[in-house]
């Protein structure tokens, strides 16, 4: 679909596709997440779950865990920069070969968007080495086909 759930989810009381975020950023405070819930219940051994992004290929939600069989090399363990929206530090942000910004700055993690937010001047150094990149002025953000060569 190219348009989405549109009035449900302007209008539905959830927190998301499934619920992954923090409780304190749930549309109901108060009440436990998804993987909380499994956890405290014991249905799962950690709290916590792992994507697999294929490349032309069939993704995997792991809950409870990861697949060892859907890695290569070791695992760099991240702290939380901010327990809300999956919000960690990094170092710097390169697009390419393009180093779009080095210091101290923060990313979010999320795996139910399309989007890449930023601030102006590191999104137009990402824009601005992409061919096909339009920018639609309704709604203030850039469209770039799916089928664009990206660095």
């Amino acid at each position: 679909s190219t348009k989405g759930l549109g009035k449900v989810y302007e209008n539905a009381k959830f927190d998301g596709i499934l619920g992954f975020a923090y409780p304190n950023i749930s549309r109901d405070p108060g009440v436990n997440t998804f993987i909380s819930n499994l956890k405290e219940n014991n249905v799962v051994d950690e709290g916590m779950f792992a994507f697999y992004l294929g490349d032309n290929s069939d993704g995997e939600l792991a809950i409870g865990g990861y697949n060892p069989e859907r890695m290569q090399g070791e695992i760099n363990w991240v702290s939380l920069a901010y327990a809300a929206y999956w919000l960690i530090p990094m170092d710097q942000v390169k697009f390419g070969d393009t180093v779009i910004t080095t210091g101290r700055t923060g990313g979010i993690m999320d795996t139910g968007t399309s989007l890449i937010y930023g601030p102006k001047d590191q999104v137009m150094g990402i824009v601005k080495t992409i061919e096909n990149a339009r920018f639609l002025p309704q709604v203030g953000l850039y469209n770039i086909p799916c089928d664009t060569e990206l660095p």
